[in-house]
């Protein structure tokens, strides 16, 4: 009886992730447009203020599938990383030439966090579709906040903010990728 309930249990959680997707899909094209818009230098924004909002947007996004989600583990995890986004974001807006030695250190430790969310997040998914993606993402996330915090010994054109965009391009893709994936549950 247990192991009938169990594969019920797995069946419903899987079920309601995959009514889900579309969320991912929100945050991947949120993050995607942010990043671009972020290295297209529109007149009157920094790129720091763009990715800013862009990780404010995402982590509202995240938040709202956290609270509209219908099972445990990925409104958990969209808990952390609308949390996480939401601190980032707060971090990038703060006047920058005041936080120039403080926001990559910042911007660093949350992306840890970021990494770190993507990756349980996938290692809980797997077997199921959108797992590797997640799982990517997270690796990806990990080398970059560590590419962050240690900016200051890589060459100038390797700065906290390419390495965000960085971030935001390639997280937006793999949580596309991931949505159009765990599509296949519903």
């Amino acid at each position: 009886m247990v192991a009938g309930s169990m594969n019920l249990q797995e069946n419903l959680s899987l079920r309601a992730l995959g009514k889900g997707w579309y969320w991912y899909l929100a945050v991947g094209f949120s993050l995607i447009v942010g990043g671009i818009l972020a290295n297209t230098g529109i007149p009157g924004n920094s790129s720091g203020q763009i990715m800013g909002w862009t990780f404010l947007v995402a982590g509202v996004l995240y938040l709202l599938q956290a609270f509209l989600t219908n099972d445990d583990l990925p409104s958990a995890w969209a808990q952390l990383m609308g949390i996480t986004s939401l601190l980032l974001g707060v971090v990038l807006l703060l006047d920058p030439l005041a936080n120039l030695v403080s926001a990559p250190i910042l911007a660093g430790i949350l992306t840890v966090m970021l990494g770190l969310g993507l990756l349980i997040y996938g290692s809980k998914l797997r077997p199921n579709p959108g797992w590797l993606w997640m799982t990517l993402s997270g690796l990806l996330s990990l080398i970059i906040a560590l590419l962050i915090l240690i900016e200051r010994f890589l060459p100038a054109f390797l700065n906290h903010g390419l390495l965000l965009t960085v971030e935001l391009l390639s997280t937006g893709l793999l949580l596309i990728l991931a949505g159009l994936s765990i599509k296949r549950l519903r």
